[in-house]
């Protein structure tokens, strides 16, 4: 599960990017707008081409993912995007625009942890869907399928694509690996540091003028964690380190000072570091 820093980190990535995708899909509305304007000489039935009525709708979409911050909404996001980049491509089948949202979408996509699992079948996938709709697109305009330069600038973006989405996945990898060799080295260093308080709490134990207290079995856990501690537990933290109530530590605490002849919590660390 996402903990709450996560959340709120997509949930700004999320409001940020949906500013930039409601920037960048208004300019291009307006683009389309006037290149079909001045192409056509003014507005008849071929003015709404499928660009701009897919550009038009999916404005209050966009601006519903600012406005909603949830997983659903930063998928609609990615969804929008990729939608973008298929109807750049059957529309007008340009490189810069269709190819250069698709290599955003999977930017995205990764931004939002989205490529965690199955990475390689979601990119063949969107290739493929890509390919198959600038197919029909190019077909529509009667232009030839198996082009030689639509080929190569295909395959060009698909492998810069490919290698954003790996160049990713790799330094994400080499992140994990050293963050998990810095957890395991700290599990080390904290075991070595259990074994020798505990050996040092062996020694205090084996010491004849600590054997004289008979400390009881329910007392003694209470003097060992505050002893190996350096006296920086209260009784709340020993309580939850033993699983048993804050009074129970209280009451054993009144019963080790007692039989102790101290009066402080101090004075039993001191007489404990004086029997080491």
């Amino acid at each position: 599960m996402e903990n709450k820093d996560t959340v709120s980190l997509l949930d700004v990535q999320q409001h940020h990017f949906g500013l930039i995708l409601l920037t960048v899909t208004s300019l291009s509305l307006v683009v389309n707008l006037m290149m079909y304007y001045y192409a056509i000489g003014g507005i008849d039935g071929n003015f709404f081409s499928p660009s701009i009525i897919v550009l038009m709708c999916l404005i209050p979409l966009i601006v519903l993912t600012i406005l909603v911050c949830s997983v659903p909404m930063r998928l609609l996001q990615v969804g929008i995007l990729f939608g973008q980049s298929l109807v750049a491509i059957y529309d007008q089948f340009e490189a810069f625009w269709g190819w250069g949202f698709l290599i955003m979408t999977f930017i995205l996509a990764y931004a939002y942890s989205l490529l965690e699992q199955n990475t390689r079948s979601k990119a063949i996938g969107a290739f493929t869907l890509v390919v198959c709709v600038g197919g029909v697109g190019m077909w529509r305009k009667g232009l030839p399928l198996l082009s030689s330069i639509n080929a190569v600038s295909s395959t060009l973006f698909f492998i810069l694509m490919w290698s954003c989405v790996r160049i990713a996945m790799m330094m994400d990898r080499k992140k994990i690996q050293a963050l998990d060799d810095r957890i395991e080295l700290q599990r080390k260093q904290m075991k070595e540091i259990a074994d020798f308080q505990n050996l040092q709490w062996s020694q205090v134990t084996a010491k004849k003028s600590f054997r004289i207290f008979c400390f009881s079995t329910t007392d003694l856990p209470i003097l060992k964690e505050f002893y190996q501690s350096e006296g920086s537990l209260s009784n709340k933290e020993i309580a939850e380190l033993l699983d048993t109530t804050e009074s129970k530590v209280k009451n054993g605490f009144y019963r080790i000072m007692k039989k102790m002849d101290v009066r402080t919590r101090s004075e039993v660390l001191s007489r404990l570091h004086k029997l080491n």
